[in-house]
This record gives structure tokens, sequence and C-alpha cells, in this order.
């Protein structure tokens, strides 16, 4: 995802250049509190000092949309999440960092189970606001199990499940007894008649309904004006990082729980459908749009309804938002009970927080962009609403030019038939990097040539730069939990804000802005002491939402552009590629990284690297003059010393 991460404190504002530098590294003699023991090693000091050493020490371009949206009078300590509106508080992220294996382990699914393949199956109805769906998942049993158990999150409430073999006998198939829903856990347990499931490969039926809100979360509702001014009108998409796939669909709602995805829309004629993938096939239903019937999903499927249980309810004010419809806005004319389904081709390997749909009157203009590793024409679409279309130009123009220098630089060649990006009016994240269909802000992707400036224009090649970047690193490789987002967040952040830019318009000096921009800002937050490491515990739901934040994308994307200028930026890209290509499809860990770019590079940087990314702070070197020589000391730096 990305966004303008907008970071805590007035130090933050007033430190925001090279300077920062000079004064992290600067002699004093008041001893501060961490010791040498638990910071960075003094060797590494030289390196990051050197590393950032800007060749425009006076340039300094502030993000407008920071110079907006914070006082300089403002004196709270918070952090924006980057890619949302919602306050991540620093002070509570930092109280987290310790947890027990029982924590972690609670927070996980178990591995007795694992899914291979959905049949994903929604019908949207943007007249009355709802959605509903169903679901075949193939899975895995690896040992005899009691039940299944999921992720499924309100507004989602299951209505049925059924049980069948992967070589599908309709009388081998076995309906749910029971299904118990746990809301502060976001899990349905599911029991089916017959007893234990056996080891082997099984498919999951299941059917569920849910409400449209405007949470901005899952499977949500925005709003456009209408083109005849009278009133607006509807349309929906998703947004499920890092945990709301949940949401929309009962999952394995996990990074490392990969699966294939063949999904298929139901929605009025009239409206445009859009998924990860291409369109395979578009069929007319006629009306009702009722649900397709399979082996498995029959006619008495779709008329059963399993007994359910609630437990663990919550009071929650996100996301529970009433659905309330104008009717003078929603007139019954403006909708046709005519429907048709929109299926699209399957799939790679790809978590649930990058699966990606949407519905509603969308209009795009279109690109391509041909592959210098396989020859092959890739379509490229901006959709939009009608008042905003015309200004996706420079978004479509921008992922043309660079998708061809991700596939040179990866030596890998961009998997997916097509690229779509979808501008939104109502966008929890500034942009989200969805696999074959982004989505992003309209204040993010817009752009006017006769009223937007350059630096509207530099955020919009950025943004989208970070999200085109995770198409290779976080979609093809995925952390394989969320202690590793910085692997996915800081190498977008380096790609989109550095290394792409400086390519196509060396002009902007994006090294000098890194600084002031990044390099500056993880000082500034490191030197606090309610900072935490860039890679830190993630126990449950809360810790992951809270770690979007400005640290893990500022001082990650930092110690990424360090380790680059230590080895050499073609090494380092070298690494990448490497490590990519051993990773393909899967999940990795920051030490599988480290040592793909170790093999490029010929050093072993993983032990330097452990230092800046395990630990929170960064020191400070003392030199004080003795009358036997000169004292070197190594303490934390603080942004203000110890009381004395």
């Amino acid at each position: 995802m990305f966004g303008n991460p907008l970071c805590g404190s007035v130090q933050s504002l007033t430190l925001a250049s090279s300077c920062t530098i000079l004064r992290a590294l600067r002699p004093v003699t008041k001893s501060l509190a961490t010791r040498s023991s638990k910071l960075a090693p003094a060797s590494a000091v030289k390196q990051l000092a050197l590393a950032y050493k800007s060749p425009y020490p006076h340039d300094h371009l502030a993000p407008p949309l920071r110079r907006k949206l914070v006082s300089p009078s403002s004196r709270a300590n918070y952090c924006i999440h980057h890619t949302s509106s919602r306050l991540a508080n620093v002070d509570s992220i930092a109280k987290m960092t310790s947890t027990t294996a029982a924590d972690q382990a609670d927070a996980r699914l178990g591995s007795e189970v694992t899914p291979v393949h959905y049949d994903l199956t929604i019908r949207t109805d943007l007249k009355d606001l709802t959605f509903t769906g169903t679901a075949e998942i193939t899975v895995t049993v690896h040992k005899p199990v009691p039940h299944l158990t999921l992720h499924a999150a309100s507004p989602l409430v299951p209505e049925a499940a059924i049980l069948g073999s992967s070589q599908l006998k309709t009388e081998s198939a076995r309906p749910a007894e029971h299904i118990r829903v746990d809301e502060k856990k976001e899990r349905v347990q599911i029991t089916f008649a017959g007893g234990e499931i056996q080891k082997g490969e099984h498919k999951i039926g299941l059917r569920w309904n849910a409400t449209l809100d405007d949470s901005m979360l899952g499977y949500y509702k925005s709003s456009f004006p209408k083109k005849d001014g009278k009133g607006k009108a509807y349309y929906a998409l998703t947004q499920f990082e890092p945990c709301q796939a949940r949401r929309a669909f009962p999952a394995f709602d996990e990074p490392a729980q990969k699966a294939t995805y063949s999904i298929s829309l139901i929605s009025r004629t009239g409206t445009v459908s859009l998924a990860n993938t291409d369109v395979e096939s578009t069929k007319h239903l006629g009306a009702g749009g009722a649900f397709p019937r399979t082996d498995l999903l029959g006619d008495q499927f779709f008329q059963s309804e399993t007994e359910k249980e609630v437990v663990g309810k919550t009071v929650k004010t996100e996301g529970k938002t009433e659905t309330v419809v104008d009717k003078v806005e929603q007139d019954d004319a403006d909708f046709k009970d005519d429907w048709e389904i929109t299926r699209f081709t399957p799939t790679p390997k790809v978590s649930t927080y990058l699966v990606a749909w949407a519905n509603g009157e969308f209009e795009h203009i279109e690109s391509s962009f041909t592959s210098p590793l396989t020859g092959k024409t890739i379509p490229l679409r901006v959709y939009a609403m009608w008042d905003h279309i015309k200004q996706g130009q420079l978004a479509l123009e921008t992922t043309a030019k660079i998708l061809p220098i991700y596939e040179e630089i990866f030596d890998i060649a961009y998997p997916l038939p097509k690229l779509d990006t979808l501008v939104a009016s109502d966008f929890d994240a500034g942009a989200m990097e969805n696999w074959g269909l982004i989505t992003g802000r309209t204040s993010l992707y817009l752009w006017d040539p006769k009223k937007s400036g350059l630096q509207a224009k530099k955020g919009i090649v950025s943004t989208q730069s970070h999200e085109v970047a995770h198409q290779w690193f976080g979609n093809v490789v995925t952390m394989e939990w969320w202690d590793n987002l910085w692997l996915n967040e800081s190498f977008a952040t380096l790609m989109g804000e550095v290394i792409i830019p400086d390519r196509i318009e060396p002009s902007w000096r994006v090294h000098s802005a890194f600084i002031t921009e990044h390099l500056a800002r993880a000082l500034s937050l490191d030197a606090l002491r309610s900072s935490h490491p860039v890679e830190m515990p993630c126990p449950n739901e809360e810790t992951i939402q809270q770690i979007f934040d400005a640290l893990t994308y500022s001082k990650g994307a930092s110690c990424l552009k360090m380790l680059s200028n230590f080895v050499g930026e073609e090494k380092f890209l070298k690494g990448v590629s490497i490590y990519l290509k051993k990773h393909l499809y899967g999940n990795a860990r920051t030490q599988d990284l480290m040592a793909g770019i170790s093999e490029a590079s010929g050093q072993d940087v993983g032990k330097m690297m452990d230092n800046w990314l395990s630990k929170t702070g960064f020191p400070l070197i003392t030199v004080e003059e003795t009358e036997k020589g000169l004292k070197v000391r190594q303490n934390r730096f603080f942004a203000t010393a110890d009381a004395t």
C-alpha cells in the first residue's frame, strides 16, 4: 500500500532536512540511556552517513500533503497510517513489542488444513446495497480434524456449509451440523455430519450474505454524482489488507495461506465488473440473477440454513455503519431486474489480502506495454467514474513506462494477463497493490495538466511506481507473516520514490528528496522513546493494523537504501532478483532477502542489517579527548537527553 506517512511530534517536521544526520552524529558529553550492546554497530554508522550524503544538500522537497494536513504547532506524538486516515499511536505500538509464543499461536490458524483453490461467486446488488456469496474451497487436510476453522468477520453472515471430496460424488457430500461464529476472534468453526474430517483433499461449500457499508474495509460501497446532476449513485470495491478479506468471504486469511482463485461476479447489466485477472466469459442470467448450481452447491444447499451459535460478541464502532438507501437518489427506474455473470481467468497462487474485485458504472482509458522478456503485449487500463476518467491519463502513461523497467530489473515477466488501476473517491489507503487490479484514492491519482503542479505529478509517479513494484515484491513473493511487513513496504517505497523515478525523470533529484522525506523522518521518529523496531512481533490483528506506520516505511526504506549504497545498486537489485526467483509464488522472510543480496554481492550482509532492523533506535557515537588519547563510546540517540 502507499500513502504519505505523516509523523509524530513537532521534531519530525522541523528536522526534515539532511542536517538531522549531523545532529545524530555530533559529539555530546551527556550520557544517554541505552547501552551499546543493544544498538547497531558503530561501523555501520559511518556507512549510514556516507550512504546518505546528498549530492544536493540544499534541495528540500517537502510533500504538499504533509504541509497541508499537519499543523507546525502540533505537538502530539502520533503517526498517521501510511495508507489511511486512521491514527496509529506510536506509544501503543511500543507497548506491543513483547509477546509470547501462546499469543502468536492464538493469532494464527493451525497448519492442519491448508487451502488449494477458491471458486468464489459474488452477487452485488447496488440497489439494495447488499452482496451475497458462495465459495467452493478445495483444501488439503494433513491430519484428521473434528471441524474446520476459517476466518470470517462482520458484516459477513454465514448461512450454510457443506463438505465434499475433491473428486466429488453428490452422495458423499456431508452437510454442516453446526457453525460456531466467534466475533471476537473473527473465526467460524464448522462441524459436519459424520464426525471427523479425514486426511486428504476435500471441498468446502459455503454461502453467506452481507451489507455493503461505507467502512472502506472488506467489500464496501462508495458514491459518485449522477451525470444528470440528480443525486448520487453507488459502486462497490474491495480493500482487504491486512486482515479484511474475511469481511467479504470466509477464508484462510493469512499471507502464507496462498491459493489460486477463480472469481465470478454476478451483477446488474449495464455495470462493469473487475477482478484480479482478465474476463474469461460473460453470460446473461436474466431476472433474479440466481447463483449457478454445481455438483456440490445444488438446489438443496441453497434452500438450507445451518444452525449457528455466536460467541465472543464485542461492541465495535469501526465498520459498523448502517446502510441507508435514499429513495430519491436510488430511483427504482435506475435498476433493471436483469443480471449477468462475469467469470475471470484463474489467478496464480496469491494471498487473500491481494484478492480484489469491483462493480459499478466505471469508464476507462486504455494503453498497453510490450514485455521486453516475452514479447507479449499486456493491456493496461485506468478505471474511474465519469467525472474523473479524463484525469487518469498520467497514471496510465506512468504504468506503461515503468513496467518494462521492472521486468528488466527483476528478470521476471509480469505474470498476469492485464494490469488495471481503479481510482476511487472513498478509499482507506492511499493506494493498494491488489494483483492485477491496483486501487487508489482520487487525490493521489488524478492529474489535470492545466491545474495540477509538479508536486502532484511526482506524487502520481511515485504512488504508481510503488504499487507496481509490489506486483513482484509482495505479490509474486509475499512475507510469511506481518512481522516482515517491512519487506513489502520498505522495498516498494525505495523503488517507487527513488530507483524508478530517477530512471524516468532524473531531473527530479529524488535521492535528495528521499533524505528530507524519509531518512529525516526515520531518524526523528526513531529518536523517540516510543519507537519500535522495523521488524516487530505481530501477535494479533490489533498489532498488525498499527505497524502500518511511518517508521516501518521510512526507516525500512532508509535501511535498504543504505544497503544498496553499501553493496552497489546493481548488485543490490541483482540480489533482489535472486530472492524473487528462489521464492517464486511463495512466502519468505527477511533472512531470505539478505541471502539473495549476499549471494549477488559476495558479502554477508545479514548480520549487519539485523542490527538495524531488529533493534529500536540508532547509535550516537561520542568522542572525548582525554590525557591518554581519545575515548569513544556508543549510545542510543534520543531526541531529548535524560534529565540530570
